[in-house]
């Protein structure tokens, strides 16, 4: 059995929903943020850094990259198709009901995992150790005069040592209370799913869940609250279909009447709602963003 050592941190399944087919291979267009340009590649190529889950020193040196792909990535899969299955039915009318509860449960989990297994997630985790760490020392020192010289070395470790803070991290994102609390918070929000009706389409990017302040418009990461009543979480699935959570008192409630429904939206009436998407998803990216049509990337130059 091969090692993966090329480890996606956004799946290949979700890539799948934006690319073509050519010549046997899965292929998207990439627009790389620092360098502005634009290329084609495999999907197994995308969203992916050598050993980015690999723990080398464990005896299981591929636990996270495996919990992902046999755990997580499945019932990603699953409810990604059903629901565009689902909503890009030529037969499905506007405001149909799409989702159930029971969707929204496993869709919320997929949203969760994805958002903390990315690259900007592995930064905040970091940059928080990096500061809480080193105050943990000086708090124990000044407490108790001495430090245990063993403890202090593994705490040094987190946040020196690239794999014990890796360990740390995996940790912290498959930490089951942590999963529960963010998905139940999630699940008191208004889900919608907006369908792109013409041939205007939505990006996606290497940190495709991506919260946005409907006010200040922000979509900094990690810079709005998930239990902000403000916050919008958006997760494109496809270029043709975006799914949107709300707070139930976001707009003074008005959007309760369309939980769990289809939205169509006319690409030429809501050009701007979708351009400001895709520029969002542009801004707020860790430094790709993909589509399955190059002129939709060309747009964000």
């Amino acid at each position: 059995m091969s090692e993966p050592k090329k480890q996606h941190y956004v799946p290949q399944i979700y890539l799948r929903k934006f690319s073509f087919s050519d010549s046997y291979a899965r292929k998207i267009f990439v627009l790389h943020k620092d360098q502005s340009k634009i290329f084609c590649t495999n999907i197994r190529d995308a969203a992916a850094e050598r050993h980015f889950y690999t723990l080398e020193k464990s005896d299981d040196q591929y636990l996270w990259e495996n919990t992902y792909a046999k755990e997580i990535e499945p019932l990603m899969s699953n409810i990604l198709s059903r629901i565009i299955s689902q909503c890009e039915n030529e037969l499905i009318q506007d405001h149909s009901f799409v989702l159930t509860q029971e969707m929204k449960k496993q869709l919320s989990i997929s949203i969760v995992y994805q958002l903390l297994r990315g690259k900007q997630s592995r930064e905040f985790q970091h940059d928080i150790y990096s500061k809480v760490v080193p105050s943990v020392i000086k708090d124990v020192r000044e407490r108790f005069i001495t430090m245990d010289e063993t403890k202090e070395k593994i705490l040094k470790a987190a946040i020196e040592e690239d794999d014990y803070f890796k360990l740390a991290s995996m940790q912290a994102t498959f930490d089951a209370k942590r999963i529960e609390k963010y998905t139940n918070i999630l699940l008191r929000k208004r889900f919608l799913v907006f369908r792109i009706i013409g041939d205007a389409e939505f990006i996606t990017s290497d940190n495709p869940v991506m919260f946005l302040d409907a006010i200040s418009f922000s979509a900094k990461p990690f810079s709005n609250g998930l239990t902000q009543n403000t916050t919008v979480v958006y997760f494109p699935v496809s270029p043709k279909l975006l799914i949107a959570a709300y707070d139930p008192n976001l707009y003074f409630g008005s959007l309760s009447a369309y939980d769990e429904k289809l939205i169509f939206l006319d690409c030429c009436k809501e050009q701007s709602f979708i351009k400001m998407q895709n520029h969002k998803q542009y801004e707020q990216c860790f430094n790709q963003v993909y589509a399955k049509s190059r002129e939709v990337l060309e747009g964000l130059n």
